[in-house]
């Protein structure tokens, strides 16, 4: 049976897909892949806390400093090497997969019973 992804499932994904698009060498997601890993650590070192991190990217924030709070204390945002963005890339992966799990099963909807059939 399929199952719709929530929307912070969602937004991990599309998350998950720059970064290992930004791991092989494309570098169009670099500022947005370097935000969310600046918040992150913010939140893990208590600079920010999770009312003041950005809404846009919370889920993925979220499941950064879930899984990496020690590790985000301790990276320089400024100087990242490819194991450091693999590792996030690593544990990303965990956490959506984990989320998936915890949630209760929705059965997408049937695309017939879905759409509108106008009254005649």
């Amino acid at each position: 049976m399929i199952y719709q992804p929530t929307t912070d499932e969602k937004k991990i994904n599309l998350f998950i897909r720059f970064l290992k698009l930004f791991i092989d060498g494309n570098d169009v997601y670099k500022s947005l892949i370097l935000e969310v890993i600046v918040e992150a650590q913010e939140l893990s070192i208590g600079n920010k806390n999770y009312y003041t991190i950005d809404r846009d990217i919370y889920p993925i924030i979220v499941g950064l400093v879930k899984n990496n709070q020690h590790f985000l204390e301790k990276i320089n945002t400024k100087m990242l090497t490819s194991q450091d963005y693999e590792h996030i890339l690593n544990s990303l992966v965990l956490y959506r997969n984990s989320l998936a799990q915890k949630r209760p099963s929705q059965p997408l909807l049937n695309p017939n019973l879905a759409t509108h059939q106008p009254r005649q």
